[in-house]
């Protein structure tokens, strides 16, 4: 009887010492239900529990009207009274939608509690996102002011906590840059000084927090605008005092630039604009000069990069030579024979000698069977010479008259015409048989 009384007084105790013991759920709550009304992929479940340390945690998330079990997860515990964790599974969820969480932990001593927390609503999508002014795509930029204004509307949402615009550097060695915007309203504007970033391409990103942390899943993108200070280079290929042996010579420079692929150039000749706002590529550029006349002449350019960076290439000077012979042409003498009853004594020469220059030296001959002999000539108008010879002065025959004219150049053309001239009257011999 008094060991019966014994084991019954051990079996009370232990079941006291059990109950006393026990895990016990003190407190359980979500981060952003307390704060804004809503849960999301991002909120933290916490747990306080008294007596003894936590083992692991299990919920299992039921749709509030349907009480169908949506999702379940098991956490692993540090064993300590308190426990919180990232509620991962909540993006399998539905926006905007009633659920209920059933919160079960074992102890480290094996016992168990649970608590369920009822009507729990879910935001899962970060705001809705419209441009007002913002860059566009291949923006250039050198010290401006880069304007932004945009809606971000987390409609039935917690609310817009804040948005944030970043230009994010194509180059990792180019510091990139953030910046937070907050507003009262759904409107937000925000202005970034160029002069204030590091001359590279970057995207911009623009996207709106909300207060339960969803972002990015609505965002403003532009894939490429560009901060450049610096201003092309450009460098004649083609000699100083290059002498061209063409009228349609080409010159060539060398187009460099930091960011960009093409640049914009007003070329001069002579201080004559020649082509205004062409399109120059980096690399080896031409300029082609169609129908030059012979001589010296200067070429310059001033080029701006798609920033407005603007560069005045030095002064190139060159020569393009006469490398075209003058032209003759003959006016008389009219005839192309003289004989004795033509009664002519003297024979008149005019001839036009022209040249795109102009001309530096003309000689005139006149050439019988026996002899060359130089006739003086007179200018009488521009290009047009004249001269005379006596017929008494040549032999009988064919009397070559020769022009020979050259340029400053030295290009020389030689033209002529001939005569006949026949003064031996005919012989009349009377054969008999």
């Amino acid at each position: 009887m008094k060991l019966q009384k014994v084991l019954l007084f051990v079996l009370c105790a232990l079941m006291l010492t059990t109950s006393v013991f026990a895990i016990t759920i003190d407190s359980a709550s979500i981060e952003d239900i307390d704060d804004y009304g809503f849960f999301s992929r991002y909120s933290e479940i916490a747990i306080e529990t008294q007596t003894t340390g936590i083992s692991t945690v299990d919920i299992e998330i039921i749709d509030s009207s349907s009480l169908v079990t949506i999702e379940e997860e098991s956490y692993s515990a540090d064993d300590s009274t308190s426990f919180s964790g990232t509620l991962s599974f909540a993006s399998s969820l539905s926006d905007n939608t009633d659920y209920d969480l059933i919160i079960s932990i074992t102890g480290t001593d094996g016992s168990v509690d649970s608590t369920t927390l009822s009507g729990l609503t879910t935001d899962l999508i970060s705001a809705d996102m419209q441009s007002t002014t913002i860059p566009t795509e291949d923006s250039w930029y050198t010290t401006e002011t880069i304007s932004f204004e945009f809606e971000a509307d987390d409609g039935l949402g917690s609310g817009v906590e804040r948005s944030t615009i970043n230009l994010v550097a194509s180059d990792s060695s180019v510091s990139s840059f953030s910046e937070i915007v907050t507003s009262s309203t759904t409107t937000y504007a925000a202005t970034v000084e160029s002069g204030d970033l590091s001359e590279g391409e970057y995207s911009v990103a623009i996207f709106a927090r909300d207060y339960v942390g969803n972002y990015a899943d609505d965002r403003i993108d532009v894939s490429a605008i560009y901060v450049d200070r610096t201003s092309p280079v450009l460098t004649w290929i083609t000699a100083q005092e290059n002498e061209f042996e063409t009228y349609n010579p080409t010159l060539e420079l060398e187009v460099s630039d930091n960011l960009a692929s093409e640049i914009t150039c007003d070329f001069y000749l002579d201080e004559i604009l020649v082509e205004e706002d062409g399109t120059v590529s980096v690399g080896t550029a031409e300029i082609l000069l169609d129908t030059m006349s012979p001589g010296d002449y200067e070429a310059d350019a001033t080029c701006e990069d798609e920033a407005g960076n603007s560069i005045t290439i030095e002064t190139l000077s060159f020569t393009i030579l006469d490398i075209e012979d003058p032209t003759i042409s003959f006016n008389e003498p009219t005839i192309s024979s003289v004989n004795l009853a033509d009664g002519i004594s003297e024979v008149d020469i005019e001839f036009y000698v022209e040249d795109d220059v102009g001309v530096a030296d003309v000689e005139l001959t006149v050439t019988d069977s026996l002899q060359t002999q130089t006739l003086s000539t007179t200018e009488v108008s521009s290009g047009l010479f004249q001269s005379s010879f006596e017929l008494s002065t040549v032999q009988e025959g064919t009397v070559r008259i020769s022009v020979t004219a050259s340029d400053a150049a030295g290009n020389t053309v030689v033209d002529f015409t001939e005569i006949e001239y026949d003064i031996t009257e005919p012989t009349i011999e009377f054969v008999t048989e």
